[in-house]
């Protein structure tokens, strides 16, 4: 696993393999991709895995990738929204899942409230 999380994703770069750039649906695209969570992304996976069943944690990682993304862009409140839908679970625990995307993957992120 230390050979390949030296290859971590940047979404935010066009040149990274796994740009989703303004995919009309960001949430889709970055759960497709392939790569291995970074050591802030297993802070959050780790942080919100209790309130999930066991199973893939792809969409879960696409969410919070995707909030990061998303903070600078949107209120949070519709980001907890799509989330809510994306991962059909509760509004109460979507906003547990984007505020630790928050507090794990991109604390520095700035957010339109």
């Amino acid at each position: 696993i230390g050979a390949t999380s030296s290859a971590q994703a940047n979404p935010l770069n066009p040149r990274d393999p796994d740009y989703c750039g303004n995919s009309p649906d960001i949430l889709l695209c970055t759960q497709q991709q392939s790569t291995y969570p970074s050591p802030a992304e297993m802070a959050y996976l780790n942080a919100i895995r209790a309130k999930f069943p066991p199973g893939t944690e792809a969409r879960r990682l696409a969410a919070g990738r995707t909030a990061c993304l998303e903070f600078p862009k949107h209120p949070t409140g519709l980001i907890v929204e799509q989330v809510s839908v994306y991962l059909q679970i509760a509004k109460p625990t979507a906003d547990e899942v984007v505020e630790s995307a928050r507090t794990n993957i991109c604390p520095t992120a700035k957010t339109q409230g």
